[in-house]
């Protein structure tokens, strides 16, 4: 498993020790100031077109940091507003809290979310996700922040299966999920120059986040909070904070925006099914 994680010990405070590149200009999350972000016209004129589609059977891993759909559908493409070339859809995560109040990486006004939902893709220049990751224009992630509210429909394909992964390095084939199903209906999102929130911290992301939050209940946000961060066979770690063992606060807090600029703008096609 990894070598890093969430505890005091080996927690995103202990990162640039390791990896040098979170102590970087261009590191995420941030807190977006609604305030101070500006209506990019350039993008407008160049819209956001979603096309995802959906791919069967997906797997579905604990990670032993959290749980994560691999994505094996080369159809499934996001392209224009902010990106240069088409961006391949390669998988699907979250980041969530232990409590309700807390869970999202990325704030908006200094507010957090119950939790984050990841959809990253790669440029397909590069050809692979392994070949994008550290290029500068190698990653596009849209991320849709997560409050608690009525049952998602989609992503109970993925909680109804929580209990059959419950302990780190396990993983199971779920039915086909499609992503366009998470998005919110709001067209507009706010995008910045970023990088991954979870070690090597490669800069290599543009970042697209939903202004509109997405629902989730109680009962599926409490299936992430069963997960285990060790194999079922692995006695207890030295970097545990807790004695339950549970995949919890499984965030990065935010950064320093430093001398970016976040741009607000909208999205014109998403292709449905």
């Amino acid at each position: 498993m990894t070598s890093w994680g969430y505890s005091t010990k080996n927690g995103p405070d202990t990162w640039v020790s390791r990896f040098p590149l979170g102590g970087g200009q261009r590191q995420s999350p941030i807190n977006i100031e609604t305030a101070t972000t500006l209506s990019d016209r350039a993008i407008d004129q160049q819209p956001l077109v979603i096309r995802y589609e959906p791919a069967a059977p997906q797997p579905l891993t604990n990670t032993g940091t959290g749980w994560r759909v691999d994505f094996d559908s080369g159809s499934s493409t996001i392209s224009g507003g902010p990106l240069q070339g088409e961006y391949e859809l390669a998988q699907y995560h979250c980041h969530w809290g232990r409590q309700n109040e807390r869970g999202s990486e990325h704030t908006v006004d200094g507010r957090r979310y119950a939790a984050e939902l990841h959809l990253v893709h790669f440029n397909k220049r590069y050809g692979s996700f392994a070949a994008a990751a550290d290029k500068e224009d190698g990653l596009a992630v849209i991320g849709l922040l997560l409050e608690i509210g009525t049952e998602n429909p989609e992503l109970r394909k993925v909680t109804d299966s929580l209990s059959t992964i419950q302990f780190a390095g396990s993983s199971v084939r779920i039915a086909a999920t499609d992503p366009d199903l998470f998005l919110p209906d709001t067209t507009r999102y706010w995008t910045y120059e970023g990088s991954l929130t979870t070690p090597p911290l490669y800069e290599s992301v543009t970042w697209i986040v939903f202004s509109q939050p997405v629902t989730i209940s109680q009962d599926q946000l409490d299936q992430f909070r069963h997960l285990k961060r060790r194999p079922c066979d692995s006695a207890p770690a030295d970097d545990s904070d807790d004695d339950d063992g549970v995949i919890a606060d499984n965030f990065r807090p935010p950064l320093q925006i430093g001398s970016r600029t976040v741009r607000s703008a909208a999205l014109s096609l998403r292709t449905r099914h």
